[in-house]
């Protein structure tokens, strides 16, 4: 949010983190996982101060990621949009111009989905657990069903 010198409460656009990102010596290929799995588990709160630079020497890098968490329901708007759309879909992360925009070879983001489906499946098998409450497995239980379809409908494109 500070390096891009927006305001508390703007959810910003993925072009413009992605353009600071860049200018700062960072990863667009990390902020495209990123989009690519907020997109996924709906997390609809993304937005800039959910995304850090931390000094490395003399050159900044993106943060490890933080604040990701599946929204209740399937679908809603995120806070941080793709080309001024927020609605956030993993197709519309996978779509050419989005490719373009973070740097990303349609074979390596294709590549990527099988490691994306393990971390999902692996995901699904730890809310399963006794230490989640039935509610919230409820809604991350929604969320990881749609994820896998989501994957499968790209895989198959």
């Amino acid at each position: 949010m500070s390096a891009l010198d927006a305001s508390d409460g703007e959810g910003g656009d993925w072009v413009d983190l992605v353009d600071v990102t860049l200018s700062h010596g960072g990863s667009s290929g990390e902020l495209f996982r990123r989009a690519a799995f907020g997109a996924l588990v709906g997390n609809t709160d993304d937005h800039l101060r959910n995304h850090a630079f931390l000094r490395r020497g003399r050159a900044w890098e993106l943060s490890p990621a933080f604040d990701v968490n599946p929204t209740p329901g399937v679908g809603g708007e995120h806070q941080l949009a793709l080309f001024g759309d927020a609605e956030v879909t993993l197709e519309k992360v996978f779509a050419p111009d989005s490719l373009r925009l973070f740097r990303v070879r349609p074979q390596d983001a294709r590549a990527w989905l099988p490691r994306l489906g393990e971390a999902i499946a692996g995901m699904r098998d730890v809310v399963s657990g006794p230490d989640v409450e039935a509610a919230s497995r409820s809604i991350m239980d929604e969320r990881f069903a749609s994820a896998a379809q989501q994957i499968r409908n790209v895989a198959a494109r």
